[in-house]
């Protein structure tokens, strides 16, 4: 047994498939009663049955010129040369198409020229081309989940809840890479009063934000006080960045009711 070389609809290949399958037919019907490995427990004779055509396979319905020329798919045509229309094969490059004498699209991927059909390269439409866009990442100033309080007392990780909430969105704006960030407010444009902040610092949850549009040197008087991190105007003892406590005294702060009065608090 070897294998075809033939197209499908060669009339060779409905012989071929007749024949093996009338000695798997003999086969199974001689061993009638063995497994039939590796299905068992059914048997050979549990193969000699129409429900494997009737019962495991649907059919779609004979193609017919009512779906148009090309019977609906790109590999039939409508005859209208011989007799009643009729769905039929495409014929190949170099077949003889001279019998065609309605305008049928007799020939595939080619055109019928002095009874012949001759391959025509298909007509490739270029994909439209599509100007990238810069969508708008908008931050939120003040991004505040508001913690449950059970018996007066606020949760200890109110004030993680909040960094988190501005760190993500920071973190969503810094990983979209050039995308426009819109924070709520800016810095304020002078340090009314004389800097402070002598500790290595944020001052303001925004800083960030800020320090991403440019505030650092269009605004440096304010910046450099308020926002020494992110500014790089120190290097802090602690890792900038995760969502933790960065002073030692943040949990007692916390505890005292800091979070809720003292704006660095959300962001150390």
């Amino acid at each position: 047994m070897l294998e075809t070389s033939t197209a499908a609809n060669d009339p060779i290949f409905w012989m071929h498939h007749s024949f093996v399958d009338l000695l798997w037919e003999h086969s199974e019907h001689h061993f009638r009663a063995a497994f039939m490995r590796p299905f068992t427990p059914m048997r050979n004779a549990d193969g000699l049955s129409n429900m494997y055509t009737d019962n495991l396979y649907t059919f779609a319905p004979r193609p017919s010129c009512n779906a148009g020329p090309n019977c609906g798919s790109p590999y039939l045509f409508c005859d209208k040369s011989h007799g009643a229309p009729r769905c039929a094969a495409r014929l190949k490059p170099g077949g003889n198409c001279a019998s065609f004498k309605s305008g049928e699209p007799a020939c595939y991927e080619g055109s019928c020229q002095g009874g012949k059909c001759v391959a025509v390269s298909p007509t490739v439409t270029p994909p439209p081309t599509i100007q990238p866009t810069k969508p708008v990442v908008t931050v939120q100033n003040a991004l505040t989940v508001t913690p449950t309080v059970r018996n007066g007392h606020v949760p200890g990780n109110a004030t993680k809840i909040r960094c988190g909430c501005l760190k993500i969105a920071e973190n969503l704006a810094r990983n979209a890479g050039g995308l426009e960030r819109r924070p709520v407010t800016q810095p304020p444009a002078t340090q009314n009063t004389p800097c402070d902040s002598p500790m290595c610092y944020n001052e303001d949850q925004c800083c960030p934000i800020w320090a991403q549009r440019g505030q650092c040197q269009s605004n440096p008087t304010y910046m450099t006080c308020q926002c020494k991190v992110s500014c790089g105007v120190c290097r802090p003892n602690y890792v900038y960045g995760p969502c933790a406590d960065y002073h030692t005294d943040c949990a007692a702060w916390a505890r005292r009711g800091e979070c809720g009065k003292n704006k660095w608090m959300p962001e150390n």
